[in-house]
């Protein structure tokens, strides 16, 4: 069984996607929502850090990022360390793929 250890980046999309959900959309139960269905996709690295398939738009990276999708709009951006899955990014689906090489591309 691995750790799971979210990185300052990814908590921060966390927290960015709840508040916006919560004052933007006025929908703190869908901030909610999405909130658990994220916490409960990292917990399945714990058994399964590998399950997740390679992110095409990090494949130039010397680290081995995947990806989970959660909610049909999010990915849960990590790689997986000897015991611990690094979680570095919670990006959105409908965005540009090459901001998301912008965001991780140095990691």
């Amino acid at each position: 069984m691995v750790k799971i250890k979210w990185q300052k980046n990814a908590k921060q999309d966390l927290f960015d996607i709840c508040k916006y959900y919560r004052s933007v959309k006025h929908s703190p139960q869908t901030a909610d929502n999405i909130k658990k269905a994220l916490f409960d996709a990292a917990r399945t690295l714990e058994m399964f850090p590998d399950q997740g398939a390679r992110e095409p738009a990090l494949t130039d990276n010397e680290v081995c990022f995947r990806y989970l999708v959660v909610k049909h709009h999010y990915k849960l951006i990590y790689f997986h360390e000897k015991d611990t899955c690094h979680i570095v990014a919670v990006w959105d689906c409908r965005n540009n793929p090459t901001l998301l090489q912008d965001k991780l591309g140095e990691e």
